[in-house]
């Protein structure tokens, strides 16, 4: 695949300028490996500022999208994993380009139950 960061044994062995050049092609919306954005969440867990599911009801029978926002000098991008919902089933990073995200407030209407009520006061 053109234009595809991968130097992962050079981030697993902190080679001079490879985490510089992995932040570099983030932002520069490069494809990342698979492995080298598991090596990024894995290894800096200090970047993480949020993880989410995606919609469980989309999910498939075996994985479910989960996603990490990471903040990238002050800029907040998000990468994605398929977590296994078994122990059978290993979770998987795919290649993918970060996106560069924002945070933003939504208010959500629900009709619960009145029995409910006191869980969400």
């Amino acid at each position: 695949m053109a234009g595809l960061f991968d130097c992962y044994d050079d981030l697993r062995d902190r080679a001079p300028g490879a985490f510089l050049a992995l932040k570099y092609c983030i932002k520069r919306n490069i494809c990342i490996s698979g492995r080298c954005v598991e090596w990024l969440v894995e290894n800096h867990p200090e970047l993480i500022i949020d993880e989410v599911y995606d919609d469980f009801e989309g999910r498939s029978r075996w994985f479910i999208a989960k996603a990490y926002i990471l903040n990238i000098d002050g800029e907040w991008y998000r990468c994605w994993e398929e977590a296994g919902l078994t122990e059978m089933q290993p979770n998987d990073w795919l290649d993918q380009t970060l996106e560069k995200v924002v945070q933003k407030e939504i208010t959500v209407t629900a009709w619960i139950a009145e029995e409910e009520e006191f869980f969400y006061d």
